[in-house]
């Protein structure tokens, strides 16, 4: 597990706005996320496997 400490997303944005709703990031952590994103096709389809978990147990 990663963690970003200062990585955003739409949810934390509709948050700051009053939004009461849960939200959460899933997926492989990224490199230089506001221009070329640099990941290894392991990470998604690890990525994959975990959601898929996730949603059969």
């Amino acid at each position: 597990t990663d963690i970003y400490p200062y990585y955003g997303s739409d949810g934390e944005a509709l948050w700051r706005a009053g939004g009461n709703v849960a939200v959460a990031l899933i997926g492989p952590g990224v490199d230089a996320s506001h221009h070329y994103e640099r990941t290894h096709r392991e990470a998604l389809e690890a990525t994959a496997a975990l959601i898929m978990a996730y949603l059969l147990s």
